[in-house]
């Protein structure tokens, strides 16, 4: 795996940790926090989802490189 590779691979495992613990957190007693949370875990899977999506379209290439 190159270095660009495994930073990226490193990057996505420890923003899907973030998330998972913010998400734990947005259970959290404090209504303010709690709310404010539930909307940023929201956006950050939206940026998850749309790296992903990116990442396997970069890494399938075009029919010429294939």
């Amino acid at each position: 795996m190159c270095l660009l590779s495994r930073a990226k691979f490193q990057s996505r495992v420890i923003d899907a940790a973030a998330i998972i613990n913010q998400m734990m957190m947005s259970e959290g007693s404090y209504g303010p926090y709690a709310r404010a949370l539930k909307r940023i875990c929201y956006e950050e899977a939206f940026h998850m989802k749309h790296g992903y999506e990116t990442c396997v379209v970069l890494a399938t290439g075009t029919k010429v490189q294939r």
